[in-house]
């Protein structure tokens, strides 16, 4: 069973090679589902799908959503960022 519960548009936009508009234009035309969770405070408005919802839509793409996310987490966060003090 998956563990990854939710996937933003950003990593689904990824996925499919979009950018985050060109994936609402998707949505809008009804190819793609409407996420399930959408956030308009804080800016910027975040949009996700459960995992669940991508599965049933498509799941290879679903698949392929947390085959990317699994990869990140292969990379500390810290070791990602770099401190202003090292670009000088």
């Amino acid at each position: 069973m998956n563990d990854i519960e939710f996937i933003r548009a950003n990593t689904l936009a990824f996925v499919l090679d979009l950018s985050e508009v060109g994936l609402a234009g998707l949505i809008l035309k009804g190819r793609i589902p409407p996420p399930d969770i959408v956030t308009r405070l804080p800016h910027p408005r975040t949009r996700a799908w459960k995992f669940s919802t991508l599965q049933r839509w498509r799941p290879d793409i679903a698949a392929a959503c947390a085959t990317a996310l699994k990869a990140l987490d292969a990379f500390p966060a810290r070791s990602a960022q770099i401190s202003t003090s090292q670009k000088a």
